[in-house]
């Protein structure tokens, strides 16, 4: 949300990020913007369940199994126990490898990738989303706590602006 803020403000005052000139970056491209993919995980972490509810007890359930994640904090998964940052085809079967051989297997508050690709519905709504408009970069940047990830990946080659 914070580029957002940003990118608007930096229309608005007619200024440059990153050495770009907003105004004109608005007018050859498209962004979309999604803030959220992981509504449950979030309200987990972010304290929106009681610790008395029966979505609360589920998590901790799962939680139960990796007794050093920190829980809740530690938590990034969905409420299936689903890490969505896994879930997409690309790569999907090393990742699988890697995450299986360290123990994530089953569900779990991070990095179990699921018993295949896009089995979760969040995952498969921003795979469809991606493919419905054939972009032509797709950049994953967000927060877990203090940590800040970057994920690009390259969906067609890059088209000329």
């Amino acid at each position: 949300m914070k580029f957002v803020e940003d990118y608007c403000i930096a229309y608005n005052n007619n200024s440059s990020i990153y050495g770009y000139r907003i105004r004109d970056l608005f007018k050859k491209v498209s962004i979309y913007i999604m803030p959220m993919v992981n509504p449950d995980g979030v309200d987990l972490v972010t304290g929106y369940y009681s610790p008395t509810s029966s979505i609360y007890r589920s998590f901790k359930n799962i939680a139960a199994s990796f007794p050093d994640i920190p829980f809740p904090s530690g938590w990034k998964s969905n409420f299936n126990g689903v890490d969505l940052n896994l879930q997409f085809p690309a790569g999907w079967k090393q990742a699988k490898e890697i995450k299986y051989a360290q123990g994530f297997n089953k569900p779990a508050p991070r990095d179990f990738v699921g018993y295949g690709p896009l089995t979760e519905r969040e995952s498969f709504a921003i795979y469809d989303f991606t493919i419905a408009y054939n972009f032509s970069l797709v950049i994953s940047f967000h927060t877990q706590g203090k940590e800040i990830y970057w994920n690009f990946q390259n969906i067609n080659p890059p088209r000329r602006i």
